[in-house]
Parts: C-alpha cells; structure tokens; sequence
C-alpha cells in the first residue's frame, strides 16, 4: 500500500508540474507567439492533406487545416492562397473568414482582413468565432486610431486641422461631488448620448476608440480636455466641429447635470444655462432628456423615425448600468477580460440590455485576439477562456481535483481541448 506520506509528496510533485505548465502557458502568450513552427513536424499531415485534396478539391475542413499549418509553420503566402480557396468554398464559414483574416494580414491586406472580420454580424450568435472576428476587429479599428491620432499630431503645427461642423465628439462627462460609486457613470453616459447622436442623418460622431487614443496620447487630465483653453484642440484633431461635455453630481439620492458645446472654430464654449435635476432612479428618464438638450444646442432638427430611435432607453437597471458604464472603462484602459465580465453581470441583471450584451462579445474577443497576429493566432486556439494566469490556473486545478490526468493529446496552450482541437500535434522528434 501506499502510505499517506508518499500520496502527499505525489500530490506536492502533481500540483508542482501543474503550475509548472501553467506558468510555461501564460508566458507563451504574454510575449507574443512566433508563427514559425518546423515545417517538417506537420510534412506527414500536410501530405495528407494534400492526398485528400487530390481526391477531394473542395474539402473544406482539409484546406481549412493545410491553411492552419501553413500559418502555424510561417508560411503566410501559402495560408492565404489555401484558405482563400476554402472561402471560395464556403463564404459564409466562420472559421474561413477569421483565420483568412489573419492569412490576410500577414501579407499585408489589412483592408481585405478588416471586411473578412466586419462579417462577424452575419455568423450566429453561438459561435464562437462571431466573438473572435468582431474583437480582432475591434482592435484594428483600435490600431487604427492610435495611428490616425499620432498622424494628426505630426502635422498640428505643420498645417491646420480641418473640421466639420456636422462632425460631433462627446467628451467623458466630468463627475463633481457625491457618492464614488456614481464616478463610472461619466463613461456610460457619455457613450449613451454618443449612440443616440449618431441616429441622426445629418451628424457624424467621433468613434469612442479614436477618442479614447487622442485623450491617451495627450495624457490631458479631464480637468484639461473640457478647459476652454484646450477643448478647440482636442476638437481640431479630431475633425470635430463640435464638442459636447458635461458635468453631473449625486447627493441624497438626486442627480444634478450640467452641459456645454464648444464650438471648435471659435474656441466659444456655451454652456446650458439651466441645470437639471431629477430622482436618482429617474435617471433613465433624464437620460432622454439630456439628448434632446444636446441636440437643441447643436441646432438640429430630428426626424420622426430619429426622434422614435432615440427614445429607446437601452436599460431602465442603474445597477445594469453602473456596470456597463465601469465596463466601458475598463476597456478603455485595455483590461478587456474584466470589462466582459462587468458587461456580462450587466446583462445578466437586465436581459433586455443589448448594449451590454454586444458589449461583452466584442471585450471577449478583444481579451483573446489583440496584440500581434501570433497572440490572435494563439488566442484562437487557446480559446476565450484562457487569457491570465488565473484562468489557467482554475483549469489546471479543476483537473487535479477531478483526478484527471494531463492530456496527451492537446496543441500546446490548451488543456482538455477547450476550442475543437483544430490540429493534431505533430509527431514526437525521433530520438538520437
């Protein structure tokens, strides 16, 4: 028998490897995965891959995986020409389209990636590579901005900045006095007027993302970017001619808001000459009318089917709300595991709540496939649940405590085969 010592040094040595590989796991994809696997691991599958094909010229699933490897072992032409015959296939794949996006960018056809990742509205709701292609998506469209935003300012001195007065920012509202638990409500109100503003024809509202990038890039303090001073600045660079902020306070269960709109070409803020106050539990009540104070003071006149879309109140929950709204922010700082997971308690809370339902697919995505093409790659592969240490950490414990043993047979990066295996492993090396 085996004595109650050696069953503990058993367990001590299992949970040693388990974190072990844990730790080997998270450092594989905090510092990026190099496309470039030997080729000569996979030369047994990709010939028979190649027979199968022979055979069969519209096997799907055989391009898609001869696509996969070519990727995989650094051979990006190749991945994209083989998995450009799978989309001639089937256009509509959710797995073509992702992993050709990223066939894409590889050489180079970022704008071809971007319309192949923009179908994601089209794949079903339960795939997992609808949350896959809208996160890589998400942030190109992010890439983008930080890159259009250090543009702009190469050129601030050089030539002057062109704005529009039909081009409308909404700033982050500025939290005054009250209650800290109301202070993350500037990110989800501001985003709501945003949302709102852009029904309407006759307006163009600055993307958040792009926004975001230019207030990171300045590192303004709020403090600066509503100053008189400054807001014509913020506005040149972004082409806006316009800009809306606003200010709010909470005190004994009452909301007090304030606004102001800047005009960028004249540098004159005007700020709205009444406040408006209102019951805390209102505040979804409020929320309409501040859109209609907005678009009052940028003079524009709605349309019937306008004015209906933007009574739609997207949540009547405040805590829905409040977690959408710290979700918001904490996608803004870049955490984008923890804003799915507020986004997803918001939706939970009030089912109704699409906003935070689209939300939390987009942070999910983004939590699996930002960075390089090989840590998108590898996010793919690894799944959407394991994205921090911890992550791996509740699965490798979860094993140990079933008494499981370590698959065999599972890529590298996944244990128990959370996403659906798309690749073998390669055979073993042979010995010397």
């Amino acid at each position: 028998m085996v004595s109650s010592v050696q069953q503990i040094q058993r367990a001590v040595l299992r949970v040693a490897v388990l974190m072990g590989l844990a730790s080997m796991l998270v450092a594989c994809g905090s510092s990026g995965v190099a496309l470039n696997e030997d080729p000569s691991a996979y030369a047994a599958e990709v010939k028979r891959l190649q027979a199968r094909l022979a055979q069969s010229p519209a096997d799907l699933v055989a391009l898609q995986r001869l696509g996969i490897i070519y990727m995989r072992t650094g051979r990006p032409t190749k991945a994209y020409d083989t998995l450009k015959r799978a989309y001639a296939q089937e256009p509509d794949d959710p797995k073509t389209l992702f992993y050709l996006g990223l066939a894409s960018e590889s050489v180079g056809k970022v704008g071809t990636a971007r319309e192949l990742y923009a179908s994601y509205t089209q794949v079903p709701a339960d795939s997992k590579y609808r949350a896959l292609l809208q996160g890589r998506l998400a942030w190109l469209e992010r890439k983008e901005a930080r890159a259009q935003v250090r543009k702009a300012l190469s050129r601030e001195r050089s030539m002057g900045q062109p704005v529009s007065p039909r081009v409308v920012a909404v700033l982050p509202f500025t939290y005054l006095a009250g209650d800290e638990r109301y202070a993350v409500l500037k990110r989800g109100l501001s985003e709501t007027i945003a949302t709102d503003l852009a029904n309407i024809d006759r307006l163009r509202v600055v993307e958040r993302v792009r926004l975001q990038a230019l207030l990171d890039e300045l590192k303004l303090a709020q403090s600066q970017y509503v100053d008189p001073q400054t807001a014509p600045r913020v506005g040149r660079l972004l082409g806006a001619g316009r800009l809306v902020s606003g200010s709010y306070s909470v005190e004994d269960a009452s909301i007090t808001f304030g606004l102001s709109f800047t005009g960028v070409a004249t540098g004159v803020s005007l700020p709205d000459r009444s406040t408006l106050t209102a019951d805390l539990d209102r505040l979804f009540e409020v929320q309409n009318t501040l859109v209609y104070r907005v678009v009052e003071g940028l003079n524009v006149e709605l349309t019937p089917q306008e004015e209906q879309a933007i009574e739609r109140v997207p949540t009547r929950n405040l805590q829905a709300f409040l977690l959408y709204s710290r979700g918001l922010r904490l996608e803004d700082e870049g955490r984008y595991r923890a804003a799915a997971q507020q986004f997803g308690q918001a939706a939970r809370l009030d089912p109704s709540f699409q906003a935070a339902a689209r939300a939390k697919q987009r942070a999910m995505g983004l939590s699996a496939t930002s960075g390089s093409i090989g840590q998108a790659f590898a996010g793919a592969q690894d799944g959407l649940e394991l994205s921090s240490t911890d992550a791996v950490s509740r699965r490798l414990q979860r094993l140990a405590n079933s008494g499981l043993a370590l698959p065999t047979n599972s890529p590298t990066g996944t244990i128990g085969g959370t996403m659906s295996g798309d690749l073998p492993l390669p055979p073993a090396p042979p010995r010397p």
